[in-house]
């Protein structure tokens, strides 16, 4: 399956004092929707998975424990959230929009390797996470 997907590659800096980063890999399979590809001659591009991969100093290990850490992913900057700060979010778990058009939108849970999606307008999907202020 994971060959038949394009791929998305995210640097994430952890909200810790550590000096600790993730690398993560959005898998999106393309398809064409009926309605969609009459409609816009465009492409809906479904998430299938992600992988995590830890880095701390100099070592990277592959990780589906990322802790209390939310990771936001979409077309603009990636960034890292506590769950613990931010009460709703789900631990261990990436939040995303997906590139192009179609609802694709939703949480990636890293431990179970399932997707939750969020019920979007399909027209009208949103393509960037805003970043609280602290």
């Amino acid at each position: 399956m994971m060959l038949s997907c394009f791929t998305t590659h995210y640097l994430v800096e952890s909200p810790s004092h550590e000096c600790e980063f993730f690398h993560v890999t959005g898998y999106f399979q393309t398809s064409h929707e009926r309605e969609l590809a009459l409609t816009y001659h465009r492409l809906a591009h479904n998430a299938k998975r992600f992988t995590v991969f830890k880095q701390s100093n100099s070592e990277m290990s592959y990780t589906e424990d990322i802790g209390d850490l939310c990771i936001f992913v979409g077309n603009n900057e990636a960034f890292c959230l506590s769950s613990t700060m931010y009460p709703g979010l789900r631990p261990n778990s990436i939040y995303f929009v997906a590139l192009g058009s179609g609802p694709n939108a939703g949480v990636y849970d890293i431990a179970t390797g399932t997707i939750h999606h969020f019920p979007l307008d399909r027209f009208q999907s949103p393509k960037f996470w805003f970043a609280p202020i602290v």
